[in-house]
């Protein structure tokens, strides 16, 4: 007489944890895709991220730094995927960009562990797609320099809903599914001055943070939540906008000794959507700039960027510097000191939380305690994560990554990573 065995997806759950302490991180993942009930029915500790390091794209393989081990995990990568450009991730996809032009562009979600490629809609699809997204960099994918972002709704690829900013046309929103022919376009929502900037789903709905460059509209308007209702085919897209408003204070200054090196004060702010512990929070830095326009002997240990005359052709017809002294120059046409490079340095973080009223508004408190969670800030992305014992709860581990490729008129210089406690 034969044994009756339960089915091999109903282990019980003392044996599926004597099996799952014995594997490696690598099988550990692989054993989450089994199936539902080994995936659910198992208690596990938290684990922290996986910090994807740079690709070289004569590589096979992709390289990630496991924080807990402090490894460095490489995974192989199909024919398909090598040579592309990797950038950002949400909810275990990442996103890989393919081609040398935009004609051959192609944009796919891309599984690192199963190694799966599901297409998303060509670029092309986008109306007037050559005439509004312009910018290139030698050497560059041409994605890197047209896509800011992009977001998905659900870690089901069947399911989910991608949503992409652009550089260029900052102003609009792309909308599709996987496989779609075409992107849905979303415009005309934002009031003057403004643009997009991070965005993520929460609770089946779409919240992005929208941005202005003048400061004097963003002093006059206070932050306010909009909803809009989008069609995407069958399905309905909530669109939650938030305004994000600058620092409080702009101070602008020369430094004593040197006047060609200026500083601006707790002058800029990127807002991030981040879910943890249940909420939706917005999480930013206020940022202090420091402007390195050289010195006029040219001693500058090497460099010949700048000139003697400072002959930049950037003028500053309202003279607006903050009390710098024009004539030490005897300048004319009261040039602006050019940066030869500008430097970013985080000097505070604010976070708040998103709450809903009674009657159905939503507004922004703010918040000191993240609880037993962190957040990972960085490369246009950030992450809560429930913290072990290696590492401290309640506290930001940025990575200060300024992105070279919108340094149109000088070098932006930005590599700070550290920790700050909320």
């Amino acid at each position: 007489m034969m044994t009756a065995h339960a089915p091999w997806n109903q282990l019980p759950i003392d044996i599926l944890s004597s099996i799952f302490e014995r594997l490696d991180l690598e099988d550990r993942i692989r054993f989450d895709l089994v199936c539902k009930q080994w995936r659910t029915n198992l208690k596990r500790t938290p684990q922290l991220l996986w910090l994807m390091l740079p690709y070289d794209p004569s590589s096979q393989y992709m390289s990630f730094f496991d924080m807990y081990e402090g490894k460095v995990r490489k995974l192989d990568l199909p024919r398909s995927a090598q040579g592309g450009w990797f950038f950002g991730c949400s909810k275990g996809w990442l996103f890989l960009a393919t081609g040398t032009n935009v004609d051959n562009l192609r944009i796919f979600l891309f599984d690192s562990i199963s190694r799966a490629q599901i297409p998303l809609p060509p670029l092309s699809t986008i109306s007037s797609f050559e005439e509004n997204f312009t910018a290139r960099r030698s050497g560059w994918n041409p994605a890197a320099c047209i896509i800011s972002g992009v977001e998905v709704s659900s870690f089901d690829a069947s399911q989910c809903i991608v949503a992409t900013t652009f550089y260029d046309n900052n102003k609009i929103l792309a909308l599709c599914k996987p496989q779609d022919d075409r992107w849905i376009i979303v415009e005309g929502l934002l009031p003057d001055g403004y643009f997009y900037g991070n965005l993520s789903f929460f609770d089946g709905e779409l919240y992005a943070c929208i941005l202005c460059g003048d400061r004097e509209i963003n002093n006059n308007q206070a932050p306010n939540i909009q909803t809009h209702f989008i069609t995407l085919e069958n399905h309905r897209v909530n669109l939650k906008l938030i305004s994000s408003t600058p620092p409080p204070t702009y101070l602008f200054f020369a430094a004593v000794d040197d006047k060609r090196i200026l500083y601006h004060k707790d002058c800029s702010r990127w807002p991030y959507l981040v879910e943890a512990n249940g909420q939706l929070l917005v999480a930013g830095g206020n940022d202090d700039n420091d402007y390195d326009g050289g010195s006029d002997n040219d001693d500058d240990g090497g460099s010949d960027h700048s000139a003697d005359n400072n002959d930049d052709g950037r003028d500053n017809d309202n003279n607006d510097d903050g009390g710098i002294n024009d004539d030490d120059d005897n300048n004319d046409d009261n040039n602006y000191v050019t940066s030869l490079l500008m430097y970013f340095q985080v000097a505070t973080f604010q976070i708040m939380k998103i709450q809903t009223t009674a009657d159905d508004t939503l507004h922004m408190t703010g918040l000191t305690d993240l609880g037993n969670q962190s957040l990972f800030l960085g490369a246009g992305d950030c992450l809560a994560v429930e913290i072990c014992d290696k590492f401290d709860k309640n506290c930001i581990y940025f990575l200060h990554d300024m992105d070279y490729s919108s340094g149109k008129e000088y070098p932006l210089v930005s590599r700070e990573a550290g920790v700050y406690n909320v």
